[in-house]
């Protein structure tokens, strides 16, 4: 206990990164001649999907997608009240 009450230690063992990734966002922005404001940087691919989701599926149409598929689909698409519909693979060929 004294040496996990040690000031320094404790900021040492601190690993939480910047919830916002301002450096990296820099980094990537300065990359790509952009602003850093217009770079999303995410917790994990679940977590941009999310995000994804989101911003850009909430619409008239149902969203479609194959049957066997990425399991949250199915997860965000009821989290964020998106209809949705998962047409056999043999169906989706019949529509080319």
């Amino acid at each position: 206990m004294e040496i996990l009450g040690d000031a320094q230690l404790a900021d040492a063992l601190r690993r939480y990164p910047d919830p916002e990734s301002c450096e990296l966002r820099a980094v990537i922005a300065e990359r790509f001649d952009l602003q850093p404001e217009q770079v999303f940087v995410g917790n994990g691919s679940d977590e941009v999907l999310a995000h994804s989701f989101y911003s850009f599926f909430r619409h008239n149409a149902p969203l479609l997608f194959p049957d066997i598929t990425y399991s949250f689909y199915p997860v965000y698409c009821q989290l964020y009240g998106i209809e949705y519909r998962t047409p056999r693979c043999a169906t989706i060929s019949a529509w080319r």
